[in-house]
């Protein structure tokens, strides 16, 4: 029985020892993290890094250790020693996008492929317009990315947002694949809410037009377009395919009888309209006011533009002083 209790109160004794020595390791790690951060923050950070290798000899997978130690390996340029730390922070989903780009600039300039571990934090914060800086000399790897974003979301059943579709549609069209960028183009105008999605919309399909093999079909399309959404990517399209189609071909009339439609329509935002509604209608009023000049559109109708930028850029004035 005494064997036993004594026994018991051995293994009691070793917990109890584990426990402290336990504490003891975790403290230090907490006191070198300090001193370490205490460097960092006054930018010495080669005194503050040895206290951070010291918790990572104790703790490996220590993320803000892994952090600091990989920032200071990246700016040093020391690729062999940054590496294996940016993987793990990848690994863990920790990895900024800063770092991310730092990250993959290194790589370059040492000739190193990285460009699947740069996705793989791209992909997880959907940085479209990284993915394409990125995946510049690589569409095909781009466009995988893309549809690993759309996957993710929809186990996630989150919607699929309209810049997903921009990024897939200008991705496909860079390609010159016209038949996928049809098929995501017709998504983009789908997903269009705001008047600012419509225009990004009338933009692409600016792209696609000058690329189809079809000009006239696509210059009747746009017409039409131009009758319900009068936006100056339209109004471009028509113009271009015209020089396009047959530059002789007189077609002034059609052209001003767009650009009064756009007269027409567009609404003066007051005061009570957002800031970037009214930068938006000067945005558009700056390009229907080019494309007047460079037709040769009659004073009194450029007039009427710039009355309208006038009372604009008074709206815009007003609500800046505000």
């Amino acid at each position: 029985m005494m064997r036993k209790e004594k026994g018991n109160n051995m293994q009691a004794m070793k917990n109890t020892n584990n426990s402290v020595n336990k504490n003891n390791e975790k403290a230090k790690i907490n006191q070198w993290i300090n001193v370490g951060k205490t460097y960092f923050d006054k930018r010495n950070y080669k005194e503050g890094l040895p206290f951070f290798e010291m918790v990572l000899e104790k703790d490996p997978e220590h993320v803000y250790a892994l952090q600091c130690a990989s920032q200071f390996y990246l700016h040093a340029g020391d690729f062999e020693k940054a590496a294996p730390l940016c993987k793990k922070l990848i690994a863990k989903g920790s990895l900024s996008p800063a770092s991310t780009r730092l990250y993959k600039r290194l790589a370059d300039e040492t000739n190193h492929d990285v460009l699947d571990d740069v996705l793989t934090v791209l992909i997880h914060v959907e940085n479209y317009e990284q993915i394409k800086k990125s995946c510049r000399d690589n569409l095909e790897k781009e466009k995988e990315a893309l549809l690993k974003i759309k996957d993710n979301r929809e186990q996630k059943g989150k919607e699929i947002p309209f810049e997903w579709y921009i990024a897939m549609v200008n991705n496909r069209l860079n390609a010159k694949d016209l038949e996928e960028s049809e098929l995501y183009l017709n998504e983009v105008e789908a997903h269009a809410v705001t008047p600012y999605d419509e225009i990004e919309a009338a933009r692409y399909y600016h792209k696609y037009g000058m690329m189809h093999p079809e000009p006239r079909k696509i210059f009747e399309e746009a017409f039409n377009k131009m009758k319900s959404h009068p936006y100056y990517p339209y109004l471009e399209l028509i113009v271009d395919l015209k020089i396009k189609l047959n530059p002789n071909q007189e077609m002034r009339d059609a052209q001003l009888a767009l650009l009064k439609l756009y007269n027409q329509n567009l609404k003066i935002p007051y005061n009570k309209e957002k800031k970037r509604e009214v930068k938006m209608q000067i945005g558009m009023i700056i390009h229907y006011q080019e494309l007047a000049n460079k037709l040769e559109v009659e004073p009194e109708h450029q007039n009427k533009f710039q009355h309208k930028l006038e009372i604009l850029n008074q709206v815009k004035k007003h609500r800046t002083c505000k």
